[in-house]
């Protein structure tokens, strides 16, 4: 609250906006997870070619605090736990530890690869060059092996492939020549072996770690070992990676070719000893004796189980599956069928209902009508549209939980290592509710106005509609801009190119607006301001100019008359026909409360009365309106009350007040906050931290930053527990925790728990709110 008075010229509803300042991406086994947002990096003024970019951070897991801030082009994960890769808006890469919170190395590298053997291969650009020069640094960020080379591969078996003068050769971690630079082309070791073309030859073979052909060159391309295999080529397109035309086959260690070259491409060897080999975009398997055990014929084939299982689809789109020995164990009958990479769960949809089966294939749940199946090692869950199921691993049903507006597709286990909750979350929502039937009824749109004085809002679903308290949709249209209905009379723009007009209740036509129609109605005419020539004019509800006047803004007529305020910023009154009240302007005007309207001229704050006369001299610092024909002024440092004859009610005098209302003032002594009646009499004692005047007999006080309620005898009748607060109003007063609203009845009972972003006004026990997105951690036990 502020320590001193001011005039208040117009009223405003302030909406509070819980922002999400990222989303959260993947979450990592070390326990962060990455974070991202998008922001603007060019603004263009005419909004035509505005620029925007992602940036990336990091969150830890489990106390979901930001270590590393969303200002970076790329952050991933170094494959060494804690140790992360960061690319910043330079384009340049640095090491970040996400346990220590700070920087490894500086931002000096063009690209940083991933730890091997406790190494990571860094590039950094050469200067006045587009090229890069390779070496090696350790966790630390200590430079291993030196930045000298063309090219540096992972180390693998201890050793590194390297590039220099153009041929390749290998260095141990202690960046010692084992293998001189040699070969046209080389590559990582596996298994004791690397493929290798010497420079003055076309094919590859395969050298050991003394440089000796174990494998006799005779591969157009050969690739590296893995588990004892390795794909080789008997012809090579100019990529690396096969592609049409290319004819693969697998060896093994000793050379011995386990399937023929004739593919475009096989796979490494799978669970099962099998290899799945492509032609012509079909796919099929090979045993390691080089038979052919399912027919080259499927879009896709799967990996292996741990009991055996691969699934396969058909070129129709339909999937079953298979054994090791490419048998069928389920008929490609489904149109989904898919198994979990963190379980032993596969989960078919036939005839649009999901069964799930455990890695056996024994039937968990039978099919049923779920929109989604999600499974961990120790629990699945069936997904439906308000609602999740969720089962432990032998199919036993666990829990059932219910939500509104649930995010089908965000679901997921959570969980550091053992995944033991379940995020469920929500989609943001617009409700209508009735705080007496204790109902909601949803409302399409992702903004609102509030009530108009007939209960009519305004609802923003990229075009705008118009509903009453009753959730009724009054408009047939919707319209590209709008200005809500005030005494009968709306402003309504159908598109964007189309012209604005009034409107009656029915939505008909009253006439085009040529002038910016601003409203509200009030006492049958409205301000609208003309485009260019500073000029307001004030219309009547058939469209018809009743005045007009140089001014910068107009304001709503009350008490046939109306506050504007002219090219100098100063204030005036007019009256409802727009002739001055009287010859004086004023640094700042308030509105009229009981005969009186406060003014300010020269630092210095008085009273007029209807005709525009000085009713109460400008002698004050501060004041505020009359009510119950008394206000609080400020003189020197000294607060007071003063009557409509300007004088004062009592002798005390007091360190500080803020606004008053309803014959009720705060103000402050040295022990603190406390509330006065007209006659200047204590009934609140002052000893708060603030106070505020009393609403529908309800008074707020804040303690220790905190503020509670108190009735009207000054007891008690909430805990002193909310940020900030607003009035009561019609029974019930908004309540504020966080950047969350809710709402309390006259009993300090909670109506509406504090989850809101939005809340309208109370219009007949009727009241809008906006619930955000948001997410529910639930245990699984």
């Amino acid at each position: 609250m502020k320590n001193t008075i001011l005039l208040l010229l117009l009223l405003a509803t302030n909406h509070l906006l819980a922002q999400q300042d990222y989303t959260v991406g993947l979450s990592n086994k070390d326990g962060f997870a990455n974070i991202y947002k998008t922001v603007t990096t060019y603004k263009d003024p005419y909004n035509y070619n505005n620029k925007t970019e992602t940036r990336y951070g990091l969150m830890e897991i489990k106390t979901q605090k930001t270590v590393l801030p969303v200002l970076y082009r790329m952050v991933y994960t170094s494959m060494e736990d804690n140790i992360y890769v960061v690319k910043d808006t330079l384009d340049m890469f640095s090491l970040f530890n996400a346990q220590t919170k700070t920087f490894i190395t500086a931002p000096e590298y063009a690209a940083i690869d991933y730890f091997s053997e406790d190494l990571v291969v860094v590039r950094k650009p050469i200067p006045n060059s587009y090229s890069n020069v390779c070496g090696a640094i350790d966790k630390t960020g200590k430079v291993i092996i030196p930045v000298e080379y063309d090219y540096l591969g992972r180390s693998a078996e201890g050793l590194l492939n390297f590039r220099k003068d153009d041929a390749y050769g290998f260095i141990n971690k202690q960046n010692k020549v084992v293998i001189p630079n040699l070969y046209k082309n080389a590559s990582d070791f596996g298994d004791g072996l690397a493929p290798a073309c010497l420079k003055d030859a076309a094919q590859y073979g395969y050298i050991n770690a003394k440089n000796v052909f174990v494998i006799a060159p005779q591969y157009a391309y050969a690739e590296n070992f893995y588990a004892g295999y390795a794909g080789v080529y008997k012809s090579k397109g100019s990529r690396s990676r096969a592609q049409g035309g290319d004819e693969m086959g697998i060896i093994n260690t000793t050379g011995k070719t386990i399937v023929e070259p004739l593919y475009e491409n096989v796979s490494i060897k799978r669970k099962g000893g099998v290899f799945v080999v492509r032609q012509k975009d079909k796919y099929g398997m090979v045993d390691s004796t080089g038979k052919t055990i399912l027919p080259v014929n499927y879009k896709k084939v799967g990996e292996f189980n741990n009991n055996g299982y691969a699934i396969v689809e058909e070129t129709g789109g339909t999937s079953g599956m298979i054994d090791s020995k490419g048998n069928f164990v389920l008929p490609a009958e489904y149109t989904e069928l898919y198994g979990s990479y963190t379980s032993d769960y596969f989960i078919a949809k036939k005839d649009g209902k999901y069964t799930v089966m455990d890695s056996k294939l024994k039937v968990l749940v039978t099919p049923d009508t779920a929109k989604r199946v999600l499974s961990e090692k120790n629990n699945f869950a069936l997904i439906y549209t308000n609602m999740v199921k969720i089962f432990d691993a032998g199919g036993k049903p666990v829990k059932t939980i219910q939500q509104e507006g649930l995010d089908m597709y965000g679901v997921r286990f959570m969980g550091d290592k053992i995944k033991d909750s379940i995020r469920v979350p929500y989609f943001s929502k617009m409700v209508l509710i009735n705080l007496q039937g204790n109902t909601q009824t949803k409302i399409p749109g992702y903004d609102i106005s509030d009530f108009n004085e007939e209960g009519i809002f305004v609802v923003n679903d990229n075009d705008y509609s118009f509903y009453d308290y009753t959730a009724k949709k009054l408009s047939t249209k919707k319209y590209n801009q709008v200005v809500n209905f005030s005494e009968g009379i709306a402003g309504l723009k159908e598109t964007s190119t189309s012209t604005p007009y009034l409107a009656d209740k029915n939505f008909n036509k009253i006439m085009d607006l040529t002038a910016y129609y601003t409203g509200p109605f009030s006492e049958g005419i409205a301000a609208t301001k003309g485009q260019y020539d500073g000029t307001l004019y004030y219309i009547d509800k058939t469209g018809k100019t009743v005045f007009s006047i140089k001014a910068k803004e107009g304001y709503a007529c009350k008490n046939r008359r109306i506050v504007v305020m002219n090219d100098y910023g100063k204030y005036l009154y007019i009256t409802k026909e727009g002739k001055p009240l009287n010859n004086a302007t004023y640094d700042l005007l308030g509105l009229y409360t009981e005969g009186l309207a406060g003014f300010k001229n020269n630092n210095k704050f008085g009273f007029i009365d209807t005709a525009g006369n000085v009713a109460i001299n400008a002698d004050y610092d501060a004041a505020t309106s009359f009510t119950s024909g008394v206000t609080m002024v400020k003189k020197g440092t000294d607060f007071f009350l003063i009557n409509k004859k300007g004088q004062p009610v009592t002798t005390d005098k007091y360190i500080e007040a803020t606004d008053c209302a309803n014959g009720t003032f705060p103000a402050k002594k040295a022990s603190g906050y406390g509330l006065l009646n007209t006659l200047g009499k204590p009934i609140i004692e002052f000893k708060y931290e603030s106070i505020l005047p009393e609403y529908d007999d309800m008074i707020w006080a804040r303690l220790n930053g905190k503020w509670g309620v108190l009735n009207a005898t000054g007891k008690a009748i909430t805990a002193f527990e909310y940020d900030n607060v607003e009035n009561f109003n019609n029974g019930y007063a908004k309540v504020q925790q966080g950047k969350k609203l809710g709402l309390i009845n006259k009993a300090g009972k909670i109506v509406l728990p504090v989850l809101y972003d939005k809340l309208s006004t109370v219009y007949k026990n009727m009241i809008i709110g906006y619930l955000p997105s948001g997410s529910n951690m639930v245990s699984v036990k």
